[in-house]
């Protein structure tokens, strides 16, 4: 029978990983903690708490653990004054550093709790004890010992892990590969590897994550699950670096209340894996997904999506239910330009593409899908420099703090580099390698267009029966549709530089 005036006795437990739970680990110091009790009648065991696999050495038995619990408990006045806490040893408590554990310590000594260290005998350490120089070393040392020893098991396991980064090959790859018999080497199963580069040729072509789902579903092509191809899928594979052959390095981080997330780091093997797309293509998407703007398509192709301009406001033009109105008409009320039949002056431009394309070419105009690529790049070397500057306050010693300093030099002049590079592809005309051959059936090939389109046009402003083609080398031409279908019949009869005759009509 508990004596009434017997002091409360709380017996903390803890294990920082599963395995110990299972390994009867907290049966152990619950059981010395008891034997402990028993040689100490004026304390009655009130409550046995415990943290399951739980790091005090990070500190999650503080943060989102039973011990964290148990301080909150006595700042609110739950757990009585002079009440007895008792561990199996310090380590139990905390494994942080020196300091750390001094002011936890300081903690429980303010809201008035005893500890008691099984290991330790008969000594309690009351909140109101006066100074003692010998416990005070003895305590600091076990301390000490303690922290070190999980520091260096962590800085083992953390090195190994270096080490071996990027050395083993895995089963658990991209589905478009495949891990050889003797495990050496990674190959690409071509036909899985054809639907991802599909995919990123659609979105360089122009096209948005909804029109490339609704293409594949067209054709028939699934994902590797066998599964239609929905948003969420297609926007993963592009923006999967492992398609350049990159594996990049993640760590854990433990959020306030335990919780462990993976998030990337710096270090990065490349030609880890095969490529199957070019990191130039890759950039190109990644900028591009920034410049998509959201809102349903319009069934009707539209080569001058984005292009399009009022003559009298010089607001954009929109296609909605096969009509192409002015926003200022539309939405402000302010303009007084008629509604376009959108398939006529659409099929007149189909007709007249290569000609446009051609002018387009011999004027320049900026290559988008390089410059876009290095932008990317540009966006990449910057993260990468903000995350190594994170990681300063974190960095053990002066040398580290160095090495960290001499990579941020290094990714500064790339930097430098890299927008001197863009300045250059700035000022360059875009190349003659379209493919000129135009695909006006297909939802893949006519965003094809309305890409290579925006590339060389500045803008189209479109009346009822004519329209003004702005070049973005400073270019201008005002054609007739009626002008447009006619050379398009010229031009397929191969009569001699139609353009020349039309330019300056």
């Amino acid at each position: 029978m508990t004596n009434p005036s017997s002091i409360p006795c709380y017996i903390y437990s803890r294990v920082s990983l599963e395995v110990q739970v299972e390994k009867t680990g907290l049966d152990r110091q619950k059981s010395l903690a008891l034997d402990w009790l028993s040689k100490h009648p004026e304390y009655h065991l009130q409550e046995s708490i415990s943290d399951d696999g739980r790091s005090a050495y990070k500190g999650h038995n503080l943060t989102s653990g039973a011990l964290g619990d148990f301080i909150t408990r006595c700042e609110r006045g739950e757990i009585p004054e002079n009440a007895l806490l008792l561990v199996e040893a310090i380590d139990r408590i905390s494994r942080r550093s020196v300091d750390e554990q001094r002011e936890l310590w300081r903690k429980l000594k303010e809201l008035k709790i005893n500890i008691a260290v099984a290991k330790f005998g008969d000594k309690v350490f009351k909140w109101d004890d006066k100074f003692e120089l010998g416990y005070d070393i003895q305590l600091t040392v076990m301390m000490d010992l303690a922290h070190q020893e999980s520091k260096q098991k962590a800085d083992r396991i953390r090195a190994a892990h270096q080490r071996n980064f990027g050395k083993t090959k895995s089963k658990m790859c991209p589905y478009w590969l495949k891990l050889t018999d003797d495990k050496t080497e990674y190959v690409v199963l071509e036909e899985k590897a054809q639907v991802v580069r599909k995919l990123f040729r659609m979105k360089l072509d122009g096209m948005g994550a909804d029109s490339i789902v609704r293409e594949l579903r067209k054709q028939g092509i699934k994902t590797s699950s066998g599964r239609l191809f929905n948003v969420a899928t297609v926007r993963k594979y592009l923006k999967n670096e492992r398609v350049m052959g990159w594996l990049r390095k993640s760590s854990v981080v433990y959020t306030d209340d335990g919780r462990q997330e993976r998030h990337p780091t710096n270090q990065v093997i490349k030609d880890y894996y095969p490529a199957i797309v070019s990191e130039e293509d890759f950039n190109a998407v990644q900028m591009s997904f920034r410049k998509t703007t959201g809102g349903k398509r319009s069934k009707i192709a539209n080569p001058l999506r984005g292009l399009m301009r009022c003559p009298k406001c010089e607001r954009p033009m929109t296609l909605t239910n096969k009509w192409l109105r002015c926003r200022g008409r539309a939405s402000f009320k302010d303009c007084d330009h008629t509604y376009l039949i959108a398939e006529d002056i659409f099929d007149a431009f189909n007709r007249y593409m290569h000609l446009v394309v051609a002018k387009g070419l011999k004027g320049g105009g900026v290559n988008l899908r390089d410059i876009d690529s290095k932008k990317h790049q540009i966006e990449q070397l910057e993260t990468e420099r903000l995350n190594v500057i994170g990681t300063l306050r974190y960095l053990p010693d002066e040398a580290s703090r160095e090495q960290a300093g001499r990579e941020i030099e290094s990714i500064n002049n790339q930097i430098a580099d890299c927008n001197l590079e863009l300045q250059d592809l700035m000022n360059k005309k875009v190349s003659n390698d379209f493919d000129l051959d135009f695909d006006f059936e297909s939802e893949e090939g006519k965003f094809k267009v309305n890409a290579i389109l925006a590339s060389i046009l500045e803008k189209v402003v479109l009346d009822d029966d004519e329209c003004t083609i702005h070049y973005k080398s400073g270019d201008k031409i005002k054609l007739s549709y009626a002008v447009m279908v006619g050379i398009k019949k010229s031009y397929d009869n191969m009569k001699p530089e139609p353009w020349d005759e039309y330019e300056n009509k």
